[in-house]
């Protein structure tokens, strides 16, 4: 898994370079295309083994809830390429057909994020702040990926140039929409656990696997504080209700006594 991680990223950076001027934002595209185009492999890879039953019960359930709009982006993005094999005129790639199949998914991530806003830990509301910035971040990235797109539709770019950047965006997109759902998926759920493939790609190094043990320690840690969290709400619930049942019986005893007098 990790050869073949980093083999996307070096196709996307070599791919990058070979059109790159060495301005800022080629550099951003460089750095920025690479990573989203590993992430997605990595989400992807995860997918095909919850089909397979290959995965904790916890992956396979994640992944049982959005597998229906994966299927549905694949099966648009088939008929697609359908459509172009079988027409007569030659495919253009300033059509931006793959763009905006990512495009719906950086559009679902962000009302999915937006809903953090209601959602508890326990008893626990989670912080705003976060929540804000990573809305302001999927708000730029839309807005970027609408410009990059109108470029490569005003025939801004060049065939190859035009093809990385729809790839970038498709697969920006798709790691934007499972990460929102997964972290809808776990605050739901109250529980984390970690993608199969974070192990397969991390722990092939000493180095990596000392990384990846942190992160192991790290999200036990996490849920242990909330199972602790939900046993203390429980408890203090079983005390309100305690307390406000004495309170009833002294108010039904000082009534009692009332009327005898």
């Amino acid at each position: 898994m990790f050869y073949l991680v980093l083999l996307v990223i070096g196709i996307s950076f070599i791919w990058e370079m070979s059109f790159t001027d060495g301005g800022a934002s080629s550099i951003f595209r460089t750095s920025f295309g690479g990573p989203m185009w590993g992430a997605a492999t990595l989400y992807l890879y995860d997918f095909q083994l919850a089909l397979r039953g290959k995965c904790s019960p916890y992956m396979i359930e994640f992944y049982s809830g959005i597998k229906k709009d994966l299927f549905s982006c694949f099966t648009v993005g088939l008929t697609l390429a359908l459509l172009f094999f079988l027409a007569p005129n030659k495919y253009n790639f300033s059509n931006i057909d793959l763009a905006f199949l990512g495009m719906p998914f950086l559009a679902v991530s962000f009302f999915d994020v937006l809903t953090l806003r209601h959602l508890e830990i326990g008893k626990t509301s989670l912080l705003k702040r976060p929540i804000y910035g990573l809305l302001a971040l999927l708000v730029t990235g839309y807005v970027l990926f609408f410009h990059w797109a109108y470029e490569i539709f005003t025939n801004t770019y060049s065939q190859s140039q035009a093809l990385w950047m729809q790839i970038t965006i498709f697969a920006t997109g798709l790691y934007a929409f499972i990460a929102s759902k997964f972290l809808l998926f776990a605050l739901n759920k109250e529980r984390l656990e970690i993608f199969p493939s974070l192990r397969k790609t991390l722990c092939i190094t000493e180095r990596g696997k000392r990384i990846f043990d942190s992160f192991e320690s790290a999200v036990e840690q996490w849920n242990t504080a909330v199972e602790k969290q939900k046993i203390a709400d429980i408890n203090a619930d079983k005390e309100a209700a305690k307390a406000k049942d004495e309170k009833k019986k002294q108010k039904e005893k000082k009534k009692r006594k009332n009327r005898r007098r």
